[in-house]
């Protein structure tokens, strides 16, 4: 109760004090790459350490469904749907993990160059680069075949469209590609889950 109530404080005093915007800062075409970096290089270890990848029994039946082609949506068929195109590179696990590494760490490094360019010091965003590469948890989960991982990602995206189209006073929405990316990321977290819709 004690420790619920200190981070209701704290969450009451960061969201009801006064905003100061930074100055907005610059970033290069490949400037999400850099902070992906961390991301690749551990979670590929990861995945070494648990070739070809991790699985659950959610997981060997969805893999089961890719490998007899019937679909059932007690997990969302279009998350087997999607492993089943991601195994027509190779018939793997691993193609999956490597995939889901890529996506992730992808999607870690453009959130954080959206972020410098909004003005968030390079300092924190190198450090919650490294902290989200070595956070264990991260690692297991990124190599394991389940669809909280690509709902994870689009959930991520989405909540940086939102951050941005805030952060810019609803400018990001004038620009016709932004709805169709913001409506293809709503498809994807609402297919991804069954109950991701909500969001």
């Amino acid at each position: 109760v004690v420790f619920g109530f200190v981070i209701f404080v704290f969450a009451f005093w960061f969201v009801t004090r006064e905003l100061v915007f930074a100055q907005p800062g610059t970033t290069s075409g490949w400037t999400w790459l850099w902070y992906a970096l961390p991301a690749f290089c551990v979670w590929l270890f990861y995945l070494l350490s648990f070739w070809p990848g991790s699985m659950s029994p959610d997981s060997l039946d969805q893999w089961k469904q890719v490998l007899n082609g019937k679909l059932r949506d007690w997990h969302p068929a279009f998350h087997t749907m999607t492993i089943w195109l991601v195994t027509r590179i190779k018939l793997s696990p691993a193609t999956v993990a490597v995939s889901q590494i890529l996506a992730l760490g992808s999607t870690i490094g453009w959130a954080l160059a959206v972020l410098q360019r909004h003005g968030v010091p390079r300092a924190v965003l190198w450090v919650t680069s490294c902290v989200v590469a070595l956070l264990p948890v991260n690692g297991f989960i990124v190599v394991t075949l389940w669809k909280d991982v690509a709902y994870s990602i689009v959930l991520l995206i989405l909540a940086m469209y939102i951050f941005q189209i805030v952060m810019q006073k609803g400018v990001w929405l004038k620009q016709p590609r932004n709805w169709f990316y913001l409506g293809v990321v709503l498809a994807l977290v609402s297919l991804y889950r069954h109950n991701g819709i909500v969001p």
